[in-house]
């Protein structure tokens, strides 16, 4: 093999090794570069669900609170129901109890 031949082979193998360099740095800045985007995407969906849940907190705790005062103030109608009509058999029931004592 001549020297000339032996130097384009060299060569080569130096062009390779470059090149081999250069595509391997290249992969090593794309994986760097997908993976801070994976971590900021990852960021920006937390913060969504954390906004969202807040929305969703506060909604809840609103309705909450309004079927808290529907049914307090469905409990006091029931009570001043039941106490008018207790009233209006108390008459009726201290007759009742003055007959049994008296006619014993």
């Amino acid at each position: 093999m001549s020297l000339e031949a032996i130097r384009n082979i060299q060569a080569a193998e130096e062009q390779a090794k470059r090149e081999k360099a250069d595509a391997q740095a290249a992969a090593q800045r794309a994986v760097a570069a997908a993976e801070k985007a994976a971590e900021e995407a990852m960021k920006a969906a937390l913060q969504r669900a954390e906004t969202e849940l807040a929305a969703l907190m506060k909604a809840t705790e609103a309705k909450a609170e309004e079927n808290a005062g529907e049914l307090s103030q469905n409990t006091a109608n029931k009570c001043a129901a039941i106490r008018a009509h207790a009233e209006k058999n108390l008459d009726a029931a201290a007759q009742y109890i003055v007959r049994r004592v008296v006619d014993g």
